[in-house]
């Protein structure tokens, strides 16, 4: 399974699980329901800011919605950088380089709430 596939099929099932429908997520992204299920169906690609709207409105930690971590969880989520850069290189979405200032500074966010 493709990475972004699997980052959207996380993104479904706790969608699904906390009850909101793909209406209410398109609505927190200021995005029409048609254009966020194209972006859930890996029709289109959502930018890095959307994926991180996507992860606030469903108010989830972005790492918990990243393929492949679930070794993070199991070491009290601690993770390095680099390996969310890479999962964010592997979906391949065109904004990433232009966005790792705002990347680095959600991981430092992050890793100063998990020491807390």
């Amino acid at each position: 399974m493709e990475v972004s596939s699997q980052f959207f099929e996380k993104v479904k099932h706790i969608r699904n699980k906390k009850g909101y429908s793909q209406g209410d997520i398109a609505n927190h992204l200021n995005i029409t329901q048609s254009a966020y299920s194209r972006i859930e169906c890996c029709i289109s690609e959502p930018t890095l800011k959307q994926v991180y709207q996507i992860a606030e409105a469903l108010e989830t930690p972005i790492h918990k919605l990243l393929p492949n971590t679930n070794y993070i969880n199991q070491q009290n989520d601690n993770f390095s950088q680099c390996t969310v850069i890479g999962t964010i290189e592997n979906m391949h979405l065109s904004s990433a380089i232009g966005k790792m200032e705002e990347l680095s500074t959600q991981i430092a966010d992050f890793i100063k709430n998990v020491k807390k």
